[in-house]
């Protein structure tokens, strides 16, 4: 997801480092000791958050994001790829429409 010179950033500190460098470049307040700073956990949050919101299930959003199934779930549910591309594609959807609609009201405002 995050590259730097077209190489994929793998390392738990690179990814922390410029996802840093990235808010600062934007002019985004960065840490959470600092008023409205924003942490890489904040990103996780919101996709989850967002994630329910667009109608996806409890057990494919925990799967998608790599969190283990608890109970009786770890030893009988097995996600087939399509049930998880079919909750991706849900949550894409859903995210498009968010978008479009601000990109209209965007449009419109500078109308």
């Amino acid at each position: 997801m995050f590259t730097y010179h077209r190489k994929p950033i793998t390392s738990d500190s690179g990814v922390k480092k410029s996802f840093k460098s990235a808010c600062v470049d934007a002019g985004i307040t960065y840490g959470m000791n600092e008023k409205d700073g924003v942490i890489f956990r904040d990103i996780r949050r919101t996709f989850k958050t967002d994630m329910l919101n667009a109608g996806v299930d409890k057990t494919h959003r925990d799967m998608i994001m790599g969190h283990s199934l608890q109970g009786m779930d770890k030893h009988y549910l097995v996600a087939m790829e399509e049930s998880l591309i079919a909750a991706m594609d849900r949550y894409t959807n859903w995210s498009d429409e968010k978008i479009a609609k601000v990109l209209d009201k965007a449009v419109n405002a500078d109308a």
